[in-house]
């Protein structure tokens, strides 16, 4: 499936999913670069004007199904890491600075959904848990499914320790593949590719998983990186909805 493509409009520079666009799935992962002021800027690039959803995103795997407007309205920011919606008017975002970001689409059942998908959430299950609950709440077939991985860290600077490569060979039954071995006990980690594989795991064709070649720490006119700046940076903004 093809690549996320760089696109601009309105003075926004962002990236999309030509399959998604194609079935009418309106996406976006913004850039750093936005010409003029407003916190909206990619919202305002895509048109996009229906209740806005986000979360207190916390590296996990919890799923939240935005089925009806107040489903999380009057309530604090709810915490989790993913959601899933089928209904029109309705906007999926999420945010980060190095992590991946999952785009889950049917186009079949008219289901979208996101995920925030660092490595703690990833060896936790994030991608197995939306394509769950867009299972279990509409009914989708895996088969019907499509997914997109956002720029995010690549292997060339995504140096890790023990702890993380033993997490994703775990959820990938041992499969030490997507990690190089470095001296000091420092492995160098594929986690986009390893988000990849989880979600054929969960029964998303390979050929429908279309998985961003940037890298948010080598592309530093692009993107902001959490792990370049030392941990203090701005974040890009994902967002997902059903289109007419």
């Amino acid at each position: 499936m093809r690549e996320f493509q760089l696109q601009m409009k309105k003075g926004v520079i962002y990236l999309s999913i030509p399959s998604f666009e194609n079935n009418d799935i309106i996406n976006g992962f913004s850039s750093r670069i936005a010409k003029g002021v407003g916190t909206n800027k990619l919202l305002e690039a895509l048109d996009l004007n229906g209740k806005l959803y986000s979360l207190k995103q916390v590296h996990g795997k919890k799923v939240i199904v935005i089925d009806n407007e107040d489903d999380i309205n009057g309530q604090e920011k709810a915490e989790g890491d993913g959601l899933v919606t089928g209904r029109k008017g309705i906007v999926l975002s999420m945010y980060s600075a190095d992590c991946p970001v999952l785009f889950l689409c049917d186009p079949v059942k008219r289901v979208v959904g996101l995920g925030h998908a660092g490595w703690r959430g990833t060896v936790k299950g994030i991608g197995l848990e939306l394509v769950k609950a867009m299972k279990n709440f509409y009914q989708c077939r895996e088969e019907n499914i499509l997914a997109g991985i956002s720029p995010a860290i690549g292997s060339c600077c995504y140096e890790v320790g023990e702890e993380v490569i033993q997490g994703t060979a775990r959820i990938l039954d041992n499969d030490f593949s997507c990690c190089e071995e470095k001296t000091g006990g420092k492995w160098m980690l594929d986690l986009k590719e390893v988000n990849s594989r989880v979600l054929e795991k969960a029964g998303i064709q390979k050929n429908n998983i279309a998985v961003s070649k940037l890298c948010t720490f080598c592309n530093s006119s692009l993107f902001y990186s959490y792990r370049r700046s030392g941990g203090s940076t701005g974040r890009m903004m994902s967002v997902i909805s059903l289109g007419d």
